[in-house]
């Protein structure tokens, strides 16, 4: 349930951002931007800016939580620029889309 109500929260924020999840991993989330309307700069910034809000996003459902007397969640993040694949990869047994 904390997982779930984190994931809620963060993904709200990268709705806002037009990021695109492309998967939970654990706790994790694999997230990209991929915006042909943007320029490479806004999509970066976009992406910082998603990350900012998200830690203030979560600064705040950690104030729930305590309210609760449920752990505090921390979170670190990432931000890559450059060439990636993204489409159809696995075996023929079991096939995703993913970068």
């Amino acid at each position: 349930e904390i997982l779930n109500q984190y994931f809620e929260t963060i993904l709200s924020v990268f709705n806002r951002y037009n990021i695109t999840v492309d998967k939970f991993i654990g706790d994790g989330i694999l997230a990209y931007v991929e915006s042909d309307e943007q320029s490479a700069a806004e999509n970066n910034i976009a992406a910082v800016q998603a990350c900012i809000e998200a830690n203030q996003q979560l600064a705040e459902l950690n104030k729930k939580f305590k309210s609760e007397n449920l752990p505090e969640l921390r979170m670190g993040a990432s931000v890559y620029r450059g060439p990636l694949v993204i489409g159809m990869i696995g075996a023929k047994e079991k096939m995703q889309y993913t970068i």
